[in-house]
Order: structure tokens, then sequence, then C-alpha cells
């Protein structure tokens, strides 16, 4: 009988392990905009382009047709691409949809120290890490989500970026 049941259990297990989680398939129009958004510039790479004031510039028409034709579930897909940049649009389009789970996905960020460079249009652009993004994006004032951190925890966040950039 202990036999039967122990089987019972392992054959449970397996099935219950060999079950993959779901992976969001993504359509045709958001990989072309992925592919899109994923060309980087020898001299600038990994440029993230987040910007409401040059209408003309091609990152910045991709930008917004990505955010205003992804799904939730694919943009959370999107937040573990193997491009830093597609992770960073990705998470950004979430924050401006008020997504619920921003936290998680940053959680899951807190090591991602790929690099990218930031620009919110003209010349400023600033070097900072895929978690640093993130973070920035969840700032306790700047932030539009309802999941931003105190103050407190952004700080706690943004002095352990520093040490891992050391």
């Amino acid at each position: 009988m202990t036999n039967k049941f122990l089987i019972f259990v392992f054959f449970i297990l397996l099935w219950a392990c060999s079950k993959k989680t779901e992976e969001v398939k993504l359509r045709n129009s958001i990989l072309t905009l992925v592919d899109s958004l994923s060309i980087s510039d020898k001299s600038m790479p990994n440029l993230v382009f987040i910007s409401h004031d040059y209408p003309k510039a091609q990152n910045y028409l991709s930008y917004h047709k990505f955010i205003k034709i992804t799904t939730k579930e694919e943009l959370k897909s999107l937040t573990h691409n193997k491009n830093p940049m597609i992770r960073c649009y990705a998470f950004n389009g979430l924050v401006e949809r008020k997504f619920l789970g921003l936290r998680k996905i940053f959680n899951e960020h807190i090591k991602d120290t790929a690099q990218i460079h930031l620009s919110f249009g003209g010349c400023t652009v600033i070097q900072m890490t895929v978690m640093e993004f993130m973070l920035d994006q969840l700032h306790p004032y700047g932030s539009k989500s309802t999941e931003k951190f105190s103050r407190k925890e952004y700080n706690e966040y943004r002095e352990y970026a520093l040490k891992s950039r050391k």
C-alpha cells in the first residue's frame, strides 16, 4: 500500500513539474515593433528614447505605437526580453498603463545590471542599468504608478544600485 501511494505521489509531482508556465505568444505586429525598437547605434548602444518632444524621430513613433497596441500580458512578457532596451520599454509601458504587479517585476530585475543609455530627447543622455531605470519608474514623487516606492524604499534601492555598480 505504501509503495503504491509513493508511486502515485511521485507521478503527481512529475506531472506538476513537467507543466510549463504558459508563455505569451507575441503577435507579428509586436515582433516587428520590438525589432524596430531594438536597433542600436554603435556610438550609443542600448539607447532608450522616451520623449514627447520629437514626433519625427523613428524610435518615438515605434515606441508610442508599441505602447498603444501591446497588451499588458505582452508587456509583462517583454520585461524578460534578452534586449535591455526592450525590457525598459516594456516596463515603462506597464507604468503608463498603471499595471498592478510592477514591484514584483522590479524585484525580478533587482540584479539586472545591463547598461542602457536613457534619453528624454535633446542632448542629455544618462547611462544607467535596467534596474536603475525600473527603480526610477517607481520614484516616490515622479511615478505614475500606484505601486511607487516610499522615499525610504527608493533610497535603499538606490544605495543598493550604487553598490552593485562597483
